[in-house]
């Protein structure tokens, strides 16, 4: 029995991706498949036949959290490098408790009680869950956990048996001690183990597609509020919230790199990750140093002067359109630019460029007071501004209203390609109630931004010009700082 034990020990040596911690385990992902499929199948069928089967067809809302949990399991797989290792199929669960959180099983199927989405707030959030438990999956904890307990069970029964022989007159009461032991001393903490583990893998994960890894900390910190004081450390298969919180924000910065830079490849253990952040940080420091030299360079652009027809096309992967600037009319004391769009939306500008209205064929009317700042005159990098503004929303006879926030920026000075050839543009981003709003590329050539990114719930759309109305006049005086 114990050359059983030893040799089980020594045949389950193995090492988990990217951390490089040697773990034991001879059970794969691929041989707990068969199981996850029956445990599957057996929560489905249990939850549809109680109605708490979450479908697209229950309501537009129901769509939108389907849709939105698929969007995040999407990126978060692919930054895991696993999203063709399985066909990740996602089942969502109406419960009010959040406690269960998520299950992602060793066969691509993700549950998510709804229960979770409210602690989740956002898709940033929810990153944070999936990271964690798609981190689980990546270095095989559930193989791991089971490996551990077969593991300590044959040592367990060995013991008895050289107890036995030994004529130990209390074994009973020896062997119940070692099982306590073995569970506190042992699997408890190696569970609490890989619980970082996979919060440190998670972070990597959802930094690489994404999103912010510092809404782990505001996650988790909503988590444990939710849940209250649990269980001393030490008999508890979690780190403390404490504790969590503490390596989280010690292994942040490397997950930032990745959120600033999701280019970077998955480091293949932590001395690899060492490498990568020193190199990041050398690149960092050098771009930073030829930014500077360039923006000391950047002049300031005036506000444009549009000729009569103006026009423009801009251009993406969802279609396009021709916009033409087609007529003036009053709007609160000025007088303002409406541009048409080829498939009949029409933009409202004041004379400084501000976005007073957006009109669809549909009926559907925006309207901002005060018209959103998008630029603010002269153009000149590292400028900030910020507005209240109120906006009106009119569809199909209702009317939204609401009031925020609006802010601009100018990041940047450089040149940008597009459909219609390249150009030096100022790079702005604007946001709305605190959230990313519009990021463009003003062009003064061009007289607009000649590359657009819309920013929404449902994703990001982004736009380029691919061509515009060339004319002799000039578009804009330019004037070094």
């Amino acid at each position: 029995m114990v050359a059983t034990v030893l040799l089980l020990a020594a045949a389950a040596c193995a090492t988990v991706a990217i951390t490089g911690r040697s773990q034991v385990r001879w059970i794969s992902n691929a041989d707990l498949a068969p199981e996850a499929d029956r445990l599957y199948a057996t929560l489905v069928a249990e939850v549809s036949g109680r109605g708490l089967l979450v479908s697209r067809s229950d309501s537009p809302d129901a769509a939108r959290t389907i849709e939105t949990i698929e969007r995040v399991v999407a990126k978060i797989t692919d930054a895991a490098e696993v999203s063709s290792r399985y066909a990740w199929d996602v089942t969502v669960v109406r419960a009010r408790h959040a406690n269960a959180l998520v299950l992602v099983l060793p066969n691509g199927k993700i549950v998510v009680f709804a229960g979770l989405l409210p602690l989740a707030q956002n898709e940033a959030g929810l990153a944070a869950v999936l990271g964690h438990e798609v981190a689980h999956l990546v270095a095989e904890h559930q193989g791991e956990r089971l490996s551990q307990a077969v593991l300590a069970e044959a040592s367990l029964q060995t013991l008895d048996l050289v107890l036995a022989l030994a004529g130990v007159r209390y074994r009973p009461l020896v062997g119940a001690a070692l099982g306590l032991g073995a569970q506190y001393g042992f699997l408890l903490p190696s569970d609490r183990e890989q619980e970082s583990e996979a919060d440190r893998l998670g972070l990597l994960f959802m930094a690489r597609a994404g999103y912010d890894p510092a809404e782990a900390i505001a996650f988790w910190q909503r988590m444990a509020a939710h849940e209250g004081s649990g269980p001393w450390e030490f008999v508890s298969s979690h780190p403390s919230s404490a504790t969590r919180e503490a390596q989280i924000r010690q292994w942040l910065p490397d997950a930032q790199l990745y959120f600033a830079n999701r280019s970077l490849p998955l480091p293949r253990d932590l001395g690899e990750m060492a490498r990568l952040r020193e190199a990041e940080q050398r690149r960092i420091a050098e771009a930073r140093e030829t930014r500077g030299r360039r923006l000391a360079m950047a002049p300031l652009a005036t506000l444009p002067t549009f000729p009569k027809g103006y026009w423009f096309t801009f251009g993406s992967l969802l279609g396009g359109g021709k916009y033409v600037l087609d007529r003036t009319e009053a709007c609160d004391h000025q007088t303002c630019n409406v541009f048409v769009a080829s498939n009949g939306i029409e933009h409202v500008y004041t004379p400084d460029y501000g976005e007073a209205q957006y009109r669809s064929p549909q009926g559907t009317v925006i309207r901002y007071d005060p018209p959103l700042r998008l630029f603010q005159w002269p153009l000149r990098v590292g400028d900030t501004w910020s507005h209240p503004v109120r906006f009106v929303v009119s569809r199909g006879g209702t009317k939204q209203e609401g009031r925020t926030q609006f802010a601009g920026e100018v990041v940047d000075y450089d040149s940008v390609k597009t459909g219609a050839g390249e150009f030096l543009a100022f790079h702005v981003r604007t946001t709305f109630a605190g959230r990313p709003f519009k990021e463009f590329w003003y062009a003064p050539e061009a007289r607009t931004y000649v590359k657009l990114t819309e920013h929404a719930q449902s994703g990001a759309a982004s736009f380029e010009v691919v061509d515009f109305q060339r004319t002799s006049e000039p578009s804009t005086p330019l004037s070094r700082q």
